[in-house]
């Protein structure tokens, strides 16, 4: 008799604090009870929590042991795939670090309804690592986390004295001792890996994370309009009201985009902050893939501001068609509410006119930008088609999907092509003088292409109705990332300001600067852990971007995470993926020929890493893509070597420079390219087969 799986449950622990006994009157709040409520009432009638499964703690009843306990017991019912929900809405502050190795001497601290600040009253402000530790064990359980903070923990922003009230309290000044709490877990008080810019819990894809706002800025209360006497928090407020309206589709970023822009409208000096898997369903794990998009950040008359500008490679003149918030397809399905031109750029923002809408006033902020035509001009990929014999129809099809492509284009008569496409015959070797002669066996007409050093930069195709389709999605995939890794900033003043370090593990498992090989290019082996030094000498903060175009023809962030910025300070650096559980180990696709790195050495497959450093916070989605597609190709007789394709990036495609204002914000980007080489010996139960998906 089979054993069935029990369902999946849902747990919610709700702590909400407007009074701090041991705290004075300016320190009272009026709007957490309330949003406790708010929250508790959405999750049992909107997403069915069970009643006995949500747990309040409010005022009195929230103190340290009481929230604490709370959070141990829902580590011991949690069983796995179960959700949870911890929301948090009260005081946050600091208190002095009982880490030695905590970069600022503070942790950062949400407040019980017990805890003091003056005097004898003890300081029992739970802190940011004892949630860290809590959180570790939870999503050893269960990734179907979700935890919300509105609350901060930095109150050193300005505010009118009768403007909204901020859920911040002064930090605790006093030395470590009997007033401070000792953490009841030890291992908590080490150092966390690189936090987000929320300041609670460290970067993770197993949770999702709804902050108030920045770890520099303040959360704060609202009143409703109409609602006398009645208060929230913000981020709750504007918050439960997405969560009020959403389907079954909806995502964590859908109704994050929606909420923080009423939030930042109410309160200009609160930006809230999403963080870990914000494409996943409300309180579930499925992942929908949104369509690649830029933000209306505001609106003024006819002209917009999108969240994207020069260092994303927008053009002016670019026409973008704008569709509904949290709209995830651009087609029949999505709800298109006008269309706008780009008229001007900066780093990474860029400003554009109404041209067109649905009714007046349908493009708002919040809304969703598509590109719909773009001037590539001379950075269109220039394609030749040689013809083959006999002749394939589907030749023709392809030349005129080409023609019709934004970012390809027939190349000219007597002009080098980027890539040239070869239908192939079935062989048993490549005779002296055949095109493409690194593919020695084929057993059925194929499609190659290649750049312009004869190079094998797409997979290998087999010819079928399909073909073209394919070849055409593959080459618009090679255009992008030829576009994106060509990217520069000829203005920009941070210069050499900014750099990224490649680092190697040595035997002892210290981390150095990766040597390099005779071209000046490291060298890494097939499973050793790639890190790197990103390092700011300049004199004001910047955000770092890293964008990892990979072999495969994939553009993916590797840091920070998605949906996450943290400034590096001036004078700073930071290595990234030399702790244990961030190592990022190298791999090499097993159906792709390599290419040598410098003469006599073993073959290998460049990677590249793409560096954008700027003054503001940006969001470098609209670069990501994923790998190329294609069909495995037996090739019999090939040697492990060589099984693999070329992927490289590069080619002889020229920069693309462009003009920002550095003066409004600056940013700059630059490259680290790296070889890595297979492993030997290392042969799959697939055998010598190219063209993988």
């Amino acid at each position: 008799m089979s054993q069935q799986v029990p369902p999946a449950a849902r747990w919610a622990l709700l702590i909400g604090i407007d009074r701090y006994c041991k705290l004075g009157k300016e320190a009272q709040l009026s709007g957490c009870v309330n949003d406790v409520q708010a929250m508790a009432q959405i999750l049992i009638d909107r997403f069915g929590f069970p009643r006995g499964q949500v747990t309040q703690l409010v005022d009195g009843a929230a103190t340290r042991e009481a929230i604490l306990a709370a959070l141990d017991g829902l580590v011991g019912r949690v069983g796995a795939g179960d959700t949870v929900v911890f929301h948090f809405a009260g005081h946050g502050s600091q208190a002095r670090s009982l880490d030695p190795d905590e970069a600022d001497g503070w942790d950062e601290t949400v407040l019980p309804h017990d805890t003091g600040r003056d005097g004898d009253a003890p300081n029992l402000d739970i802190r940011d690592k004892e949630i860290h530790a809590w959180l570790e064990r939870l999503t050893e359980v269960t990734r179907n986390v979700t935890l919300i903070f509105d609350s901060c923990h930095s109150g050193g922003i300005s505010r009118d004295a009768i403007g909204p009230k901020a859920r911040w309290v002064r930090r605790d000044e006093r030395q470590a001792g009997p007033r401070l709490q000792l953490p009841r877990n030890a291992q908590a008080v080490r150092s966390r890996p690189e936090i987000g810019p929320s300041g609670w819990v460290p970067l993770g894809q197993r949770y999702v994370l709804l902050a108030g706002c920045r770890s520099c800025e303040s959360s704060y209360e609202v009143q409703p309009s109409g609602a006398v006497g009645l208060h929230h928090g913000a981020l709750t407020y504007f918050l439960s009201g997405q969560l009020a309206n959403a389907g079954p589709a909806t995502t964590y970023r859908d109704v994050f985009e929606a909420a923080a822009v009423a939030v930042t409208a109410s309160c200009s000096l609160q930006h809230p902050q999403l963080e870990g898997e914000g494409d996943r369903t409300l309180f579930g794990l499925d992942r929908i893939e949104p369509m690649r998009f830029l933000p209306v950040n505001q609106r003024q008359g006819a002209e917009v501001t999108l969240g994207g500008g020069a260092a994303m490679g927008l053009s002016k003149g670019s026409t973008w068609a704008v569709y509904a918030p949290g709209t995830k397809r651009a087609d029949a399905e999505g709800v298109r509410l006008g269309t706008v031109e780009i008229a001007g750029m900066q780093g990474v923002t860029s400003t554009g006119r109404v041209v067109d809408e649905a009714h007046p006033g349908a493009v708002v902020a919040g809304a969703r930008a598509v590109e719909l035509t773009h001037d590539y001009g001379d950075l269109a990929l220039p394609v030749r088609i040689e013809r083959s014999q006999p002749a394939d129809p589907r030749q023709a099809e392809l030349a005129t999907a080409i023609a019709g492509s934004r970012v390809l284009r027939p190349a000219r008569d007597g002009e080098p092509a980027g890539a040239t496409v070869y239908r192939l015959p079935p062989r048993r070797h490549a005779a002296d003088g055949a095109p493409v002669p690194q593919v020695k066996t084929l057993d059925e007409p194929t499609w190659a292409v290649v750049g312009a050093g004869g190079e094998l930069v797409l997979p290998l195709c087999v010819a079928g109705p399909e073909a073209p389709r394919w070849l055409l999605e593959n080459l618009e995939k090679r255009a992008r990332y030829l576009v994106a890794l060509a990217i520069r900033n000829s203005s920009s003043r941070l210069g050499e300001a900014v750099d990224c370090l490649l680092l190697h593990r040595g035997a002892d498992g210290s981390w150095n600067r990766a040597a390099a090989g005779s071209d000046g290019l490291p060298v890494y082996v097939e499973g050793e852990a790639l890190a790197f030094e990103l390092v700011n000498r300049g004199p004001v903060p910047l955000y770092f971007y890293v964008l990892d175009f990979g072999l495969t023809g994939r553009i993916g962030p590797i840091y920070p995470l998605t949906g996450i910025d943290e400034p590096l300070r001036a004078g700073a650096s930071l290595r990234v993926g030399t702790r244990a559980e961030d190592l990022m180990a190298l791999t090499v696709p097993e159906e792709f020929p390599l290419q040598p790195p410098a003469a006599g050495a073993d073959t290998a497959g460049q990677e590249t890493l793409k560096v954008i450093a700027t003054t503001v916070p940006t969001d470098f989605h609209v670069f990501y893509q994923q790998s190329y597609r294609g069909r495995r190709v037996e090739r019999g007789g090939m040697s492990l070597l060589d099984r693999f394709l070329d992927m490289a990036a590069g080619g002889p495609m020229r920069d693309l420079t462009v003009k920002s204002r550095p003066q409004e914000d600056d940013w700059t980007a630059f490259e680290r390219s790296f070889w890595v080489r297979p492993r030997l010996g290392t042969v799959t139960a697939d055998g010598p087969n190219g063209g993988g998906e």
